[in-house]
């Protein structure tokens, strides 16, 4: 179960709703949508989310998209909103964008990249999990990995779209190794939460 307050919600509910209105959502493609222009490409996957080894299954969260620096391209800053465990499909712009992290779970990340090739048809980015491990008088300890689903993933793509035409490319999210500081084992994903910050259920529909 995980542990609340009132007032935490009702922050990070405005904080939320005020981020929305300021970062586009990226529009999700869903069976009988017409197909996708050349200049853009459906982007698909998965993203898991644990608490303490818990899975957060069905849960709605947002993910934070940037534009990779120095890269150049038209991808734009985005919101990346996803159902832990289940499969998403996104149209976007190709570009190489970095997940800056997200909100819930409270995390920022560097060097988290992936590519959207430009020619449109379908890009495959595999399954990302972040796991969240809370500490009481530490800072939160984030894992995240990517791991290659390909032909699962394909074969459901293709069972949810099967009259979609172009070409499918797999691009995988590209997740920096830990780094190793004296004792300290570095993620490329730090917790932004203080340890009397807690993780709080804000559902959103898609």
């Amino acid at each position: 179960m995980y542990r609340h307050s009132t007032g935490l919600v009702v922050a990070l509910t405005a904080f939320v709703m005020s981020a929305c209105a300021i970062a586009p959502v990226v529009p999700a493609f869903a069976p009988g949508d017409p197909p996708p222009g050349p200049d853009v490409a459906v982007v698909f996957g998965r993203i898991e989310v644990s608490f303490d080894s818990h899975d957060a299954k069905g849960e709605s969260f947002f993910l934070n998209l940037e534009p990779a620096a120095g890269t150049g391209g038209v991808a734009q800053g985005e919101l990346l909103g996803f159902r832990s465990g289940n499969p998403f499909y996104v149209v976007m712009r190709p570009g190489v964008y970095q997940i800056g992290g997200s909100d819930r779970p409270m995390i920022s990340c560097t060097g988290v990249t992936f590519t959207v090739p430009e020619g449109g048809g379908a890009v495959y980015l595999g399954t990302l999990s972040i796991g969240v491990e809370w500490r009481t008088f530490a800072p939160n300890d984030i894992g995240i990995n990517v791991r290659d689903d390909f032909d699962g993933a394909r074969a459901a793509f293709q069972e949810q779209f099967p009259n979609f035409e172009g070409p499918m490319v797999k691009s995988l999210i590209a997740v920096p190794a830990p780094q190793t500081r004296g004792a300290a084992t570095i993620s490329p994903c730090r917790s932004t939460a203080g340890s009397v910050v807690f993780p709080v259920s804000i559902f959103f529909g898609f």
